[in-house]
């Protein structure tokens, strides 16, 4: 992928982007969910995204009269190769791009085992730690 791309793209991740961990409770158990998107009221932002990136997308009624779609990638192993190619390129977002790469860095587990305990309690701080960086005014610029 040519820079100029990474770079362009890289500056919408700033601008329109969400990059972040969302945590969901399941009966006596708590899962973190490292997400990714941008959001846009052009579908044809979206379009080329997912033309050059991959992924898939969503809509919701932003209001009554305009679209709004969310371009998602999921898999986690495309989702890691779209964040090193925009890394370098990231200025807002560069410290939540790093968290979520260490999350993944960590591993997933195994399905339908239970995760250590100490890997869930590093999980859990880095969601806090990713809720701190995404409110802007406890950020540094």
């Amino acid at each position: 992928m040519e820079n100029v791309v990474l770079a362009y793209t890289a500056g919408i991740m700033d601008g329109e982007g969400y990059l972040g961990i969302t945590c969901h409770a399941y009966y006596n158990a708590v899962r973190y969910v490292p997400r990714m998107s941008i959001t846009n009221t052009d579908f044809d932002l979206i379009q080329w995204l997912m033309d050059n990136f991959g992924g898939t997308y969503s809509v919701n009624r932003k209001n009554a009269s305009k679209y709004c779609y969310m371009w998602h990638i999921f898999e986690t192993d495309k989702l890691c190769e779209f964040l090193e190619d925009i890394k370098p390129f990231v200025k807002l977002k560069h410290r939540q791009l790093e968290l979520l790469l260490y999350f993944f860095s960590l591993g997933t587990g195994k399905p339908g085992t239970r995760i250590d305990p100490d890997l869930q309690m590093t999980r859990a701080d880095l969601f806090f730690d990713m809720q701190l960086l995404n409110h802007k005014e406890m950020r540094e610029v």
